[in-house]
């Protein structure tokens, strides 16, 4: 998990644009469920 969470944070720093937003929910959605 917390290795989840820096690879996301390291994306919303990087390019915190809607589009990536999105594939970052539809990436890490799926495997919360």
């Amino acid at each position: 998990v917390q290795v989840k969470c820096s690879l996301i944070y390291m994306d919303f720093e990087g390019r915190s644009d809607g589009h990536s937003m999105k594939s970052i929910i539809k990436n890490v959605a799926p495997l919360k469920l």
